[in-house]
């Protein structure tokens, strides 16, 4: 009887350890989706055998065994930010293609082109008022597209300034979601093992890395520790510090929760391009708009002054002006209080003539500007942009694959394989069935047994 009793027990035993295992295979396949699920492995565990002190053994269940790896979750965090940071370049950029429209009749270089065009024309005959006059309408518009170029960018400034305030808010919301689930992590300790709530950290994790680079430390206690580029902690246990974006005039900078600058450990991510286009990109297209603007206005109006207007006099005021302080030559560039007549289209030495309309027709093809003439330089600052430009959604694309691949290696290593849950199934299944029949026998003996006794 002793002997038929340790079998009934190992028998039972045995359907309850299968019956788990089948509902591990079914809590897998039902995650076969799910963001952040790993696949969950049952262990099986050799259980002591000493009848004298009621040890049946048999086999029993031990810890669930999660495949996830942790080097292949960095791998495709770290390829998710890559990918975002040149997704938000790229999406940005392509915004201000048109503020460096090269074909557009009202760009800069169609209306630099046109301003000393008219030059030449004053030349022809300078003392005509429609030819005077055409010089004016032709620098009010070579004014007015300099100023909308420079809106344009400024806008930029500050549409980027409202992403990162938006971004900062969203990565201290996603850790704020973590610390939560750090805490039941924390007070819990069977829910260090809940497939679940591993999945929704887990997901949580790679969403974070879409805004910044960050790097993850499991602890002992079941929580885990969250640092910006390995080096500043956003979170610690159960305890968030939480960080912040700082813009001014001339950059934006990001602090960390005792206010330390911690702007260049931002690099991948959307926050990482973000603070790339607001303090490097926008503010070198807006200088050098302004350096072109600057040096155009006082070229003409250094070649007005030496001339004479059409009543032999030097002019009172210049064709241009600009607010003298520095950055904002662009944003400012109109045309004076100067009226047709008063336009240098003379020498000094012949009043009445056109040098000085021809020296200031002669300055659209002059090096002015870095070895470069007004148009050259504005072809360079356009070329600029579109090499940023360009070398975002190459980037893109790069980090699409790159993603996708390291989002495959994770998926061989943790992922849900239905061919293999399905046969995994057929396995339990078909132990479970012979566990029960066995002990169904096991039971039909022991009956027998103690009837054959009575």
């Amino acid at each position: 009887m002793g002997s038929l009793g340790i079998a009934l027990l190992n028998s039972a035993q045995a359907q309850r350890t299968f019956s788990r295992a089948i509902s591990v295979v079914q809590t897998n396949v039902s995650n076969v989706s799910t963001p952040g699920y790993a696949t969950q492995n049952s262990e099986f565990l050799n259980q002591p055998f000493n009848p004298d002190v009621g040890l049946p053994g048999g086999v029993g269940f031990g810890q669930l065994q999660d495949t996830r790896s942790n080097y292949a979750e960095q791998a495709v965090r770290e390829q998710q930010g890559f990918l975002n940071q040149n997704q938000q370049l790229s999406t940005d950029l392509s915004r201000l293609n048109a503020a460096f429209d090269l074909n557009s009749q009202s760009a800069i270089p169609q209306t630099l082109s046109a301003v000393f065009s008219s030059f030449s024309q004053l030349a022809v005959n300078p003392n005509d008022p429609t030819a005077r006059q055409h010089v004016l309408d032709t620098a009010s518009a070579a004014a007015q597209s300099f100023r909308t170029t420079s809106n344009k960018l400024s806008n930029a400034v500050a549409q980027t300034d409202n992403q990162i305030q938006q971004t900062v808010d969203a990565i201290n919301s996603d850790v704020k979601n973590i610390q939560s689930i750090n805490a039941q992590r924390r007070n819990n300790f069977n829910s260090q093992h809940d497939a679940g709530l591993d999945a929704q950290l887990y997901a949580k994790l790679e969403d974070l890395s879409q805004y910044v680079n960050i790097q993850s430390l499991a602890q002992q206690d079941g929580t885990i520790n969250i640092y910006i580029a390995g080096q500043t902690p956003v979170l610690v246990g159960t305890h968030q510090y939480a960080i912040n974006s700082a813009p001014s005039q001339t950059a934006a900078t990001i602090v960390d929760a005792n206010q330390n600058d911690i702007t260049l450990q931002a690099t991948s991510g959307k926050l990482g391009a973000l603070l790339k286009e607001r303090n490097e990109l926008l503010p070198a297209y807006t200088s050098n708009l302004n350096q072109l603007a600057q040096s155009f206005a006082d070229s003409v109006n250094g070649q007005l002054r030496n001339g004479v207007d059409s009543s032999g006099a030097s002019p009172a005021v210049d064709l241009f002006s600009y607010d003298p302080a520095v950055g904002n030559a662009a944003s400012s560039l109109q045309v004076s209080a100067i009226q047709p007549g008063q336009i240098a289209a003379a020498d000094p030495a012949a009043p009445g003539g056109n040098g000085n309309a021809i020296a200031l027709a002669q300055l659209g093809q002059a090096k002015s500007i870095n070895g470069l003439s007004f148009s050259q330089f504005y072809g360079s600052i356009a070329q600029k942009f579109g090499r940023d430009l360009s070398s975002a959604q190459q980037d893109t694309t790069a980090a699409q694959s790159l993603l996708s691949q390291s989002q495959r290696n994770r998926e061989q290593i943790s992922g849900v394989s239905l061919d293999q849950q399905a046969a995994q199934l057929i396995q339990f299944q078909q132990a479970y069935q012979a566990a029960g029949n066995l002990f169904r026998v096991l039971n039909q003996l022991t009956q027998d047994t103690i009837n054959l006794i009575r």
